[in-house]
């Protein structure tokens, strides 16, 4: 437990939120995965036929937007949707170990000043 940074319900408490943010970020992908996979299933029976009215709802799903085809740009953001809060759980976790660490590497050169 750290000394020198005073941390309201001491480290672990921080950790806890980390690991909850990190169990948040699986489940996240674990609710986008059969999302996607539905998706793609949808796709794959062209639903949008083959007549001028399908062909032009195929176009305007297909369409390009700043991040690539529409279609493709939504499928990347639900496969991607759990690394922003899974990142941001592994840097609490990082940071608080930092802290232990530098606090245990630190004690003796803090001790003899």
């Amino acid at each position: 437990m750290s000394t020198y940074v005073n941390l309201p319900g001491g480290p672990q408490s921080v950790v806890r939120i980390g690991l909850k943010l990190k169990g948040h970020a699986a489940e996240l992908a674990s609710q986008a995965a059969p999302i996607l996979a539905h998706i793609a299933e949808l796709e794959n029976q062209a639903p949008w036929g083959d007549d001028d009215a399908g062909n032009d709802l195929k176009a305007r799903y297909t369409q390009s937007t700043p991040s690539g085809p529409f279609n493709e740009s939504l499928q990347k953001q639900l496969r991607d949707a759990d690394k922003p809060l899974g990142q941001l759980a592994d840097f609490i976790l990082e940071t608080i170990a930092n802290i232990e660490n530098s606090d245990l590497d630190s004690s003796h050169d803090i001790q003899s000043v």
